[in-house]
């Protein structure tokens, strides 16, 4: 995991409750040359939508699209009053060296890529879960690797030494873990399988 997703993991945990009143739709990412940009629309509860952000993936300046200069203000009153700035520079941007240094775009960029954070790893580990039903899943924080069946777990223990065949490849992946892999299945005890 690269520093700057340390960095906004800890902002995540600084700003939760602010976290919690943005919304992102549209969502894209994966855009340009490095696979590293985004598109998205903000909304801020109670004050609709804000804005917009285009990364392109290209490199260079990145900064908000704001529907009007109203709602830019509503932006940058709310990452006041959240002191985003100063908990960005408690939290792993001491790099600015103060808090006056770090100006709204910089403060909301930051913000939003740390809510877009947030959604990619809910929608990795929604991915994740789906596949205990018919593998094992082994790995990490960040990757994993998926030995599936044909049919559900469920079914492979009901089936003719189906329990035996499912203990057997569990053992077998258990014995072959890299030093930061587990198995990331929470439903084997409840098949019968021996942990």
């Amino acid at each position: 995991m690269s520093d700057y997703i340390k960095e906004e993991k800890n902002l995540a945990l600084a700003l939760k409750e602010a976290l919690s009143k943005i919304t992102l739709k549209k969502v894209t990412t994966g855009i340009g040359h490095d696979l590293g940009g985004y598109f998205c629309d903000f909304y801020l509860k109670g004050h609709g939508k804000i804005g917009y952000i285009n990364d392109d993936g290209w490199g260079g300046d990145v900064t908000p699209t704001y529907v009007s200069k109203a709602k830019q203000k509503v932006f940058e009153d709310f990452l006041k009053a959240n002191n985003v700035a100063q908990k960005m520079l408690d939290n792993g941007f001491s790099f600015y060296k103060s808090a006056e240094k770090i100006n709204f775009d910089t403060q909301a960029i930051t913000i939003i890529e740390v809510v877009l954070i947030k959604l990619e790893e809910e929608k990795f580990i929604k991915k994740q879960r789906k596949q205990f039903e018919k593998a094992i899943v082994f790995g990490n924080d960040n990757s994993y690797t998926a030995v599936k069946f044909k049919i559900p777990l469920k079914a492979v223990v009901l089936s003719k030494k189906g329990k035996e065949i499912l203990q057997n490849e569990y053992d077998k992946i258990k014995r072959n873990l890299k030093e930061n892999e587990k198995i990331l299945n929470d439903n084997l005890q409840e098949l019968g399988i021996t942990l």
